[in-house]
């Protein structure tokens, strides 16, 4: 459903400028980073786009098996290619060093988080404390499903010729629960992650521009995976009531580029992108009117805050 763009006919926030009628939409200044993304210590099938959706009810615990490093790591967590199959769930994942048999140790390397949303992309399992790998030391990564016999997401494989196999152990969740395998390979797509990587900062852009009776839509890309994103509408770029714009958030190194007038929460998708389509009125009246953006980003350890910032958006109505 395409909301309609209601804001643009508040008689306190817009006036006719007639003569200026070619629509028209500009971005301007700049945002502020989101939380470090994690570097990317060990990856198979990491540029993967499509899920491959695989059929069946059994529902082992898998261990996916990864290669050696030849120095040590610390390691904060992992991601996965997959998605959740009704709603989105959190499930405890882990780490495993092996035992003399080479297969997943009794006792966990470390635990934390995974959580899945239901659209297809990486999804995220952070340890509750970096663990550290020694070099030359295989490891392996897991997590349990909540639901004994049925899986709540889909199976992390890639759905590509060019695939890379890569292998794993794998046991029931009840009866004999010993670890199985290793075995050949599958097309499992992952990414091992540690502390650093670079820090993306919100990006705000557009497709198509504010026409009478036409719609358009704003996106953020570059944002925190599975997080909310609040897109302002505002009068102005120059202030807000007393304070003028841009407006400098604390030592946070973000500001505030647009007024404060309405504000829209959208969902962000496991990818980092929101869109918000939006449907101009047929109102001559509103020919020439501006109208300013930007995307406020909900993003725990970006800064005091928890807020990192894109950079700004103009529009102008036309036709």
């Amino acid at each position: 459903m395409i909301p309609r763009l209601s804001i643009l006919a508040l008689p306190l926030m817009l006036s006719p400028l007639l003569g200026a009628q070619t629509a028209s939409y500009t971005t301007f200044g700049t945002g502020c980073p989101g939380s470090a993304a994690g570097k990317v210590l060990a990856s198979n099938n990491a540029n993967a786009v499509k899920l491959a959706s695989l059929a069946g009810i059994g529902n082992p615990t898998l261990a996916l098996i990864v290669s050696p490093r030849t120095s040590a790591s610390v390691i904060t967590g992992f991601e996965i290619f997959t998605r959740a199959r009704k709603k989105k769930i959190t499930v405890p994942a882990y780490i495993y060093l092996p035992d003399k048999t080479g297969k997943p140790s009794a006792k966990p390397l470390g635990i934390g988080t995974l959580t899945v949303g239901t659209k297809a992309g990486w999804h995220r399992a952070t340890f509750a404390t970096p663990v550290i790998v020694k070099g030359n030391a295989r490891f392996m990564i897991s997590w349990k499903w909540s639901n004994m016999c049925s899986k709540d997401f889909e199976w992390p494989q890639a759905a590509s010729s060019s695939a890379t196999k890569s292998p794993m152990f794998w046991r029931a969740q009840q009866g004999n629960t010993k670890w199985q395998g290793p075995s050949k390979g599958e097309a499992w797509a992952w990414k091992v992650l540690g502390p650093g990587g670079t820090r993306l900062t919100p990006a705000l852009s557009n497709t198509g521009t504010p026409k009478l009776a036409r719609s358009f839509v704003i996106t953020l890309k570059q944002a925190k995976a599975s997080s909310a994103g609040i897109l302002l509408f505002g009068a102005s770029n120059t202030s807000w009531g007393p304070a003028k714009l841009p407006l400098a958030i604390g030592s946070t190194g973000c500001s505030l580029l647009v007024s404060f007038d309405l504000p829209v929460i959208l969902p962000i998708d496991a990818n980092g992108i929101a869109q918000a389509p939006f449907l101009v009125p047929n109102e001559k009246s509103l020919l020439g009117n501006p109208f300013y953006n930007q995307w406020l980003v909900l993003d725990a350890g970006a800064n005091a805050l928890n807020l990192s910032f894109s950079n700004g958006g103009k529009g102008l109505i036309g036709n």
